[in-house]
């Protein structure tokens, strides 16, 4: 992975600014840390969150160093070499604010119903922002100058990708009603109601549901490239809450309301307050006979002859690691390390001495994207079901020990800040030859007797052990 500072050594002074004192008349350092007054600017872990999580947006150069030996995979893990939600998630985490990085939350994040739950709406969202995509040129093309004539054709298409996209919908609602329901196999233990009381703790739900959503679209904003933030941020708020407490964004888009349909399906209604659930519940609520099969997709195995389900079984089943093996793309998911730097972000340099042209191009960096047209006659044709024998019991790598890291991340952090040393061998090298003042004079036959030396008395010891 490429390092995002290419210094080789921590700088004297954090990120900040130098500025002139005219009364001194000597430069003074202000770090980004503090008011133009020197006050501290107070930290979010010292005020209430109030729905805001803030996130940082970079790594300084010690706390890459810091994450890099601490909070990352290491290189005994499973597929260490290709990007996992697992990598995406660190990140997140680091660059998560002191109060979001309680331990019951580390905990809760590291669930396997949460980590379905965020590949799902991966997923979700690569299908989603292509159609947004062709919706917008859709609409460039119906206005100005020489509109075109909307087609019968058209029309189709759009009602597809609208069904479609109730159908990605499905997989996200079905893991999402198993974080809010209770349930002791995935996340009984964070459930909010008391199992002997039965009373509720709506501070500690609340908390918990504002931190998954702002969790939640940062990994699939990470994952999507970094793009788009602003309409992952308004559908996953869609999907998760309601018309009537939905968070407004500023310079939101803004669409029409066939576009609307298109986008959000027949199942967006908006309801008496009193009976109102959110969107991803009114599709488990509202879905259809035709759909049913997408509910037990990684659960069972299906038996039919709906290639559009075989399709969407095929994309949640396949492990991230070897999605560009089935030529298929979420994101970053299943690319090479060696392309991303420590924060997610692709380094283009990098791809272009990686040499991937048109025809060869696994991970769909070269080529543009695109979205298939489906075909009308398919669509509408009845499909077989055979009952399924054979249960899905997906591979899950479990990472106890950077767990624990996590639940102690301030600490840790604030002890290699205050002098902690970070064991990065290269970097020890390199600054050991830079301080030496006599040049470094290879001698082979010194290292030869040295080695012959060492040798002979390793012999010795063995051979007074037997």
């Amino acid at each position: 992975m490429i390092r995002v500072h290419k210094d080789k050594f921590v700088p004297k002074y954090k990120a900040g600014k130098w500025s002139w004192d005219a009364d001194a008349e000597i430069f003074k350092f202000t770090s980004r840390g503090s008011t133009s007054k020197g006050e501290k600017v107070p930290s979010l872990s010292e005020k209430s969150w109030k729905k805001d999580f803030l996130f940082k947006e970079s790594m300084e150069e010690v706390e890459e160093l810091i994450f890099r030996q601490m909070f990352s995979r290491t290189d005994k893990s499973y597929d260490a070499d290709v990007v996992i939600l697992q990598d995406i998630k660190n990140v997140v985490l680091f660059l998560a604010p002191s109060c979001m990085m309680q331990r019951r939350f580390v905990d809760f994040v590291h669930t396997k119903v949460v980590d379905a739950f965020l590949n799902a709406l991966i997923i979700y969202f690569e299908y989603f922002l292509k159609v947004l995509e062709f919706l917008l040129i859709r609409r460039d093309e119906l206005s100005g100058k020489t509109p075109q004539i909307q087609s019968m054709d058209s029309i189709h298409i759009k009602e597809m990708f609208s069904e479609y996209l109730i159908q990605y919908r499905i997989l996200i609602a079905r893991e999402y009603s198993k974080i809010i329901t209770e349930n002791k196999e995935t996340v009984g233990a964070f459930y909010h109601m008391d199992p002997i009381l039965h009373i509720s703790n709506s501070v500690s739900d609340q908390y918990l549901h504002e931190a998954l959503i702002a969790f939640s679209i940062q990994v699939v904003w990470i994952a999507m490239h970094r793009k788009s933030y602003n309409v992952i941020h308004g559908e996953i708020d869609r999907l998760t809450r309601t018309n009537h407490f939905s968070m407004k964004m500023k310079n939101a888009l803004e669409l029409n309301s066939i576009e609307k349909q298109v986008l959000y399906g027949k199942n967006n209604v908006l309801m008496n307050y009193r009976k109102q659930t959110s969107f991803l519940i009114q599709e488990l609520i509202q879905i259809e006979p035709k759909n049913l099969e997408i509910v037990w997709i990684g659960v069972k195995k299906y038996r039919g002859n709906d290639m559009r389900i075989a399709k969407l079984e095929f994309e949640f089943i396949v492990p991230n690691s070897q999605l560009a093996l089935v030529d298929i793309a979420h994101g970053i998911l299943g690319h090479p390390k060696n392309l991303y730097d420590t924060m997610l972000n692709l380094n283009w340099e990098a791809v272009r001495f990686a040499e991937y042209s048109q025809t060869f191009d696994p991970y769909r960096l070269v080529r543009q994207p695109y979205i298939n047209i489906p075909d009308w006659d398919e669509f509408n044709e009845k499909h077989e079901l055979l009952r399924s024998r054979f249960l899905l019991q997906p591979l899950c790598e479990i990472f106890t020990e950077l767990i624990k890291s996590w639940k102690h991340r301030d600490e840790i952090v604030k002890y290699y800040k205050e002098g902690g040393i970070l064991s990065d061998t290269i970097l020890q090298c390199q600054h050991e030859i830079d301080l030496m003042k006599e040049p470094i004079v290879v001698r082979p036959e010194e290292i030869l007797l040295n080695f012959l030396e060492r040798k002979q008395k390793l012999r010795m010891v063995k051979d007074k052990k037997k």
